[in-house]
């Protein structure tokens, strides 16, 4: 398989800042953008413009690229100051 090439992790604020964590937990998950925008109550453009947000900030392509520097991430890899948060731990709250 060919090493890929990746963009730096760039820190900066999203136009919904809120969003990108609520997105990111569902990106492992095999959920079309239309599932994952019923589900936190958006528009499937507002997901699509947020999860290409998210690629850009992760300098990848697609969502296995993405998914596979998240599962990184949350491993402690320290080349990053990326908060990426994890799903397991968060509230119940506003579901």
């Amino acid at each position: 398989m060919p090493e890929t090439r990746r963009r730096p992790v760039r820190e900066e604020t999203s136009p919904a800042p809120d969003a990108d964590p609520r997105l990111i937990r569902f990106l492992p998950t095999h959920l079309s953008l239309q599932e994952i925008a019923d589900r936190l109550h958006l528009s499937r453009p507002t997901v699509k413009t947020h999860v290409a947000s998210i690629y850009g900030k992760l300098g990848v392509q697609g969502r296995s690229q993405a998914v596979e520097i998240i599962e990184e991430l949350r491993l402690g890899s320290t080349e990053s100051t990326v908060s990426v948060p994890d799903p397991d731990r968060d509230s119940q709250a506003g579901d």
